[in-house]
């Protein structure tokens, strides 16, 4: 029986990943979010592993919420998931004629004066909502833009045979479908030296400051636990001077999406930075992270998977993201051989 639900699952993915694909790009974009939308509905009721992983995470950030509440925010979740999805697949079909009517932006005035200084830009954001739509909401819109970011490759190695070879396929077509963007990606596990000089040039960076790249993290306090975030965006960002923006991407209900860049992270005074440089990154780690609670508290369903994606890869053996006490400083450490394994 486990052999046929698998076999079921992988055609299932099969024609998700091949056909489908195809045929989203044909469809106008309401359609095609609409179809993301039961796509999510059908999958809320099939996948029950991931269905209770979600929860899970529900029930632990909102403890005395109704079962009704937590059912919703779990939909909504899947909801999510699946119109994301169908954005990777329009990746290719987007352009600078076309963005505006598919994703808005709020704040561009914060965008241009930090521009306007000539320090070079940090967009810094989570993986919060289609935090990925930055990419081409930036890019077409004609300003240059790298992202640090992990290739398909190196999630295939560290999944290992947690991935079936279809899996691994459309790992592989998703990473085509982000190399379409107008974005220059750089590996989140190799070289940092393109970021700094990007922000040398005066442009943009894109930066996730919560995923599960990066070689160090700072422990801190977040939605009422204790998490922990790479200190590489604060690092960065403290050594070049640059502007750090904190950017969200919410989900209207027809699945639309607004970007929204808020106003800019005051910088810790560069003789702090010098004097005690864990004292200056845990300092602008704080200063995000209390601009994500009220985004994450209002809006779970954007967020959920992530947390989701994020315990099931811990029992991998990769951090956990919410640690408690003493905890907290000891996966530091573990990260630290985990990344040389993986960059190694």
């Amino acid at each position: 029986m486990r052999i046929l639900i698998a076999l079921v699952k992988s055609a299932a993915k099969f024609f998700y990943f091949y056909p489908v694909r195809y045929i989203v790009r044909l469809l106008p974009v309401s359609v095609a979010y609409a179809t993301g939308r039961l796509m999510g509905g059908a999958s809320f009721y099939f996948r029950g592993r991931k269905r209770k992983a979600v929860e899970n995470e529900a029930r632990l950030l909102f403890p005395g919420a109704s079962d009704n509440d937590i059912q919703s925010m779990v939909k909504m979740t899947f909801t999510n998931l699946f119109q994301k999805e169908i954005e990777t697949f329009l990746y290719p079909e987007m352009n600078e004629k076309n963005i505006s009517g598919i994703i808005e932006i709020q704040g561009m005035q914060y965008l241009n004066e930090a521009i306007a200084t000539g320090k070079g830009t940090m967009l810094l954001f989570a993986h919060f909502g289609a935090n990925q739509m930055v990419m081409p909401a930036i890019g077409y819109r004609d300003y240059k833009m790298s992202q640090l970011s992990a290739p398909a490759t190196v999630w295939t190695e560290i999944l290992g045979k947690e991935q079936n070879l279809i899996e691994r396929k459309t790992m592989e077509i998703k990473w085509r479908c982000e190399q379409s963007l107008p974005v220059r990606h750089i590996n989140i596990f190799g070289s940092l030296k393109e970021a700094f000089l990007c922000l040398r040039r005066n442009e943009i960076l894109g930066v996730a400051i919560d995923g599960g790249g990066g070689k160090e993290r700072k422990a801190v306090e977040f939605l009422g636990r204790t998490a922990l975030f790479s200190t590489g965006s604060a690092e960065i960002a403290l050594r070049t001077g640059c502007i750090v923006l904190p950017t969200f991407v919410v989900r209207n209900a027809k699945g639309y999406n607004t970007m929204i860049i808020e106003k800019p992270i005051p910088h810790p005074d560069t003789k702090i930075y010098k004097r005690n440089r864990e004292l200056a990154i845990a300092d602008l780690i704080r200063a995000f992270v209390e601009r994500l609670e009220p985004y994450v508290l209002r809006y779970p369903c954007h967020y959920l998977d992530f947390l989701s994606l994020r315990t099931f890869m811990a029992g991998l053996g990769d951090p956990g993201f919410f640690v408690e006490g003493h905890e907290a400083a000891r996966m530091v450490n573990i990260n630290n051989l985990l990344y040389e394994k993986k960059v190694g």
